[in-house]
């Protein structure tokens, strides 16, 4: 909902409303330092975020310097180091003007300076821009009030409007003209260009979301990517041709993933998943001979932010992962693209080679891949990952790995891949007098082991951490045997329990 403000006829309202809002204009301001806000263009379905990194007070200026990026220096290299699309340095005024400032590379150069004045009454105009020419400017002019819905949030916005001018003050044409910025009384700027290409290239980023409190969109991180029930499925169609080599392989694959448990640690930041996988794989080499494999087991998977840090980055922030030497980048997106899943599931996208290489000086250089293709990897929310799709003409193939159906809670989407059937034939069935019964699990304080039959005893039960260390041992002599655990900490272990007749028994038990 909109609400736009207009002014009667009558004098007295007229002035009563104009004092009103010139006096409330006070209270607005540009930049706020209190959450991370996201921003969305609809044409190039980039999301962007600003984050104030840190803030520093010198008299009556405040000094804000937002989230680094990488960016190409004027020495041909890039640096991790770089400015903010906001600006190197925001900078605000007692009077509430605002400077958002890109210093230059080389001393010869200008600064690019954008210019908001949050107090600003309607009617009231000032050189947002000044071009380096020194021959035209862009003009922001507070043209109204409007109290506008944003997601999950409204707020009273000034409407500013901008409009390219030479050095007669007459308008000229311009991509910019008739563009506007949105300043909201309680959260800051709400719609604005991204400031590090309006100079050449305008895009203009709405707000769809912020954090502290979380409101709208919201970026996803690890723990939200690779969320899951048990009973959600997951079916993935994966297909290869490679051209090279003087003939054409060919691999496509069915997998299937059902997911049966799950386990939070009780720290919060890890979730332990078991699940039940099959993959049915055809193969064809350059000779025409064709072949297929089989495979299912069921897994355990553990999902943790530190093993994925890239997951856990807002839009725009480098990560440098090391890989064998070089370096990858990450950046998100928005999802719109049903080829993958219901248009609107939010997603983060990797350019699979946009690597780096460091000089040691630290100086990055883009690594450029002859014969490789080039896709973004795509990691959806609840949905996992990775996702591509590759048909690159500069590339000796085809590569595809696309989500073809999807189960979760009573949400269903997409086809079932015929390796689902897969999952209720060929099962190992379990020999009854082999196997063995620990309770309760979860455990807490005391485990009960009870043997198939007396006849496999004496054993030796093992209990094993996630790294494969062995941090409990005890001989078991009798059918039914009660272990204290109380001195292990609390999470998820493997044991092994090994009879006399040599046929070892595994498992996973959970200790709350």
């Amino acid at each position: 909902m909109k609400i736009r403000i207009y002014f009667a006829a009558n004098a007295a309202l007229f002035c009563f409303f104009f004092f009103s809002l010139n006096t409330s204009a006070q209270y607005y301001q540009a930049v706020k330092t209190d959450a991370t806000y996201y921003y969305y263009d609809s044409t190039s379905m980039q999301i962007i975020s600003a984050r104030i990194d840190s803030v520093a007070i010198s008299g009556t200026e405040t000094s804000y310097f937002a989230m680094r990026q990488i960016r190409q220096t004027d020495y041909g290299c890039w640096t991790t180091n770089g400015a903010s699309w906001l600006g190197d340095e925001i900078i605000e005024y007692p009077d509430g003007k605002t400077q958002f400032i890109f210093y230059p590379f080389s001393p010869s150069d200008s600064n690019d300076v954008y210019t908001i004045y949050s107090q600003a009454g309607i009617g009231e105009s000032w050189r947002f821009y000044n071009y380096h020419n020194g021959l035209q400017y862009i003009e922001a002019t507070v043209d109204h009030i409007e109290l506008v819905d944003f997601p999950e949030l409204a707020d009273y916005v000034k409407v500013i409007v901008l409009n390219c001018k030479d050095t007669s003050g007459q308008i000229v044409a311009n991509p910019i003209n008739g563009e506007s910025l949105m300043l909201g009384m309680n959260y800051g700027l709400l719609r604005l260009p991204k400031f590090d290409e309006l100079s050449y290239s305008p895009k203009f980023y709405s707000f769809i979301g912020k954090t502290n409190p979380n409101a709208g969109y919201q970026v996803p991180k690890t723990l939200d990517i690779f969320d899951f029930q048990p009973g959600d499925e997951l079916h993935v169609a994966g297909y290869s041709e490679n051209y090279n080599y003087g003939g054409t392989y060919t691999y496509s694959t069915a997998i299937v993933s059902r997911y049966l448990s799950r386990y939070d640690y009780p720290s919060g930041d890890s979730v332990l998943y078991t699940f039940e996988y099959c993959s049915l794989t055809y193969h064809k080499n350059n000779n025409g001979v064709e072949d297929y494999s089989y495979l299912k087991d069921t897994l355990d998977q553990t999902v943790s932010p530190s093993y994925t840090p890239q997951f856990d980055t807002e839009p725009l922030e480098p990560v440098m992962i090391p890989e064998s030497g070089w370096w990858t980048y990450p950046f998100t997106g928005m999802s719109g693209n049903s080829q993958y899943c219901p248009e609107g599931i939010p997603y983060k996208a990797f350019d699979y080679l946009m690597m780096w290489s460091d000089d040691g000086n630290g100086c990055l250089w883009p690594v450029t891949f002859d014969g490789f293709c080039n896709y973004q990897t795509l990691y959806f929310k609840g949905l996992g990952g990775p996702y591509y799709h590759c048909d690159d003409p500069t590339y000796w193939g085809k590569e595809y790995r696309d989500l073809k159906y999807f189960k979760k809670g009573d949400v269903i989407w997409g086809s079932p891949l015929a390796c689902d059937s897969l999952m209720e034939v060929g099962m190992k069935e379990r020999r009854d007098d082999l196997s063995i019964k620990l309770f309760p699990n979860p455990a807490n304080d005391y485990l009960t082991i009870a043997a198939p039959a007396t006849n496999q005893l004496p054993a030796v039960f093992q209990l094993i951490d996630n790294t494969g260390r062995v941090i409990l041992e005890q001989r078991q002599q009798s059918q039914t045997e009660i272990l204290n655990i109380y001195k292990i900490a609390p999470g998820c272990y493997y044991f092994r329990w090994i009879p006399k007749s040599g046929d070892i028994i595994t498992g996973k038990l959970i200790r709350q």
